[in-house]
């Protein structure tokens, strides 16, 4: 099917949320992306965003928001262009992480005025989009497409994957502790690059703990594939965790935090726990014991969300494709 020239979809990283959405929107996302030095990066970036709006003048400008910087140029231009705005924001699009951006919640409020839509993943994100007089779209992310997978062997008689990133807003330290008073014949894989996590928290380290370091997308499938629970801890409340999504494309089995917007998405096939050590320990025996169960669970799950995602990603496609005249 043809591509739609006047629909631009623009990101300053690789997201995995981005590509999904583009690829059933039928939308070539365009990514800017690179290893300079962020000011240089971002300097760069701005004027290739300039140079393809000006070039495509596009009837519909969608963009990923992370980032601010993106984000704040396709507002300033929205009245310049007069395309539709959309803004695919992230729970950081909507919640600011650090201490610095959260001084700028006067600019949060500002893209969520402008956008004519602003997506978001939850029903909390969408209220906050709400009370700042914007017009939000719940939509989470898609359940990935099947990857072709190759299972390999692993070393434990259990075997689970734990998908960690090494920020403050993970519990990796209570896993860690919580891995240590396991059986040594449940091993857990811990993925992400550990150079982010301070070093004393591997001293004393058991032989139940890989650190896998950062892995290929094959790499990363294959040992997903591979495992019998899939954990992906949050400490935010509003965060739809990636790894579920992972998870439920496997049907496999994962843990993940006690969160109600977790727990009013993924409804089978999780054991919930808090972050505590006990609480883990207790999720991760629960978890093994209910295999057989947990399997068929998220199997029905997978059917659910898939389902329910064409629909409403449907009705995002006809907005962009109808509303603004953009034929396909």
């Amino acid at each position: 099917m043809k591509k739609n020239n006047k629909v631009i979809w623009i990101a300053w990283e690789r997201h995995r949320r981005t590509l999904e959405i583009a690829d059933f929107l039928n939308i070539d996302p365009v990514i800017f992306e690179d290893k300079l030095p962020r000011l240089i990066r971002h300097t760069l970036n701005v004027f290739k965003t300039l140079a393809i709006i000006q070039r495509r003048k596009p009837k519909v400008l969608i963009v990923q928001n992370p980032s601010i910087v993106l984000t704040f140029i396709a507002c300033l231009l929205h009245p310049v262009y007069r395309y539709a705005l959309i803004v695919d924001s992230h729970n950081a699009g909507i919640i600011p992480e650090s201490h610095l951006l959260k001084k700028l919640g006067f600019l949060y409020r500002y893209f969520q005025r402008n956008a004519n839509v602003m997506v978001v993943t939850n029903d909390a994100l969408a209220q906050i989009v709400e009370k700042n007089s914007g017009n939000p779209f719940i939509l989470p992310d898609r359940i990935p497409q099947p990857h072709a997978t190759e299972k390999i062997r692993l070393k434990g008689r259990y075997n689970i994957a734990y998908i960690c990133t090494f920020k403050r807003d993970e519990p990796f330290q209570e896993v860690i502790e919580a891995v240590r008073s396991l059986d040594s014949d449940v091993v857990v894989y811990i993925t992400g690059n550990h150079k982010y996590c301070p070093p004393h928290i591997f001293t004393n380290m058991t032989d139940n703990i890989v650190l896998t370091g950062f892995l290929s997308e094959e790499e990363y499938w294959n040992l997903l594939s591979s495992v019998d629970l899939i954990i992906d801890l949050t400490l935010r409340e509003n965060c739809l965790v990636c790894g579920a999504y992972e998870a439920v494309t496997l049907e496999c089995p994962m843990i993940l935090s006690d969160t109600k917007a977790l727990k009013s998405h993924f409804s089978k096939g999780v054991i919930f726990t808090r972050s505590g050590v006990t609480a883990i320990v207790d999720a991760v025996k629960k978890g093994l014991a209910q295999q057989a169960e947990l399997r068929r669970e998220i199997s029905a799950l997978k059917r659910e969300l898939i389902d329910k995602w064409n629909v409403t990603g449907k009705q995002l496609k006809d907005y962009i494709y109808q509303e603004e005249n953009c034929s396909l």
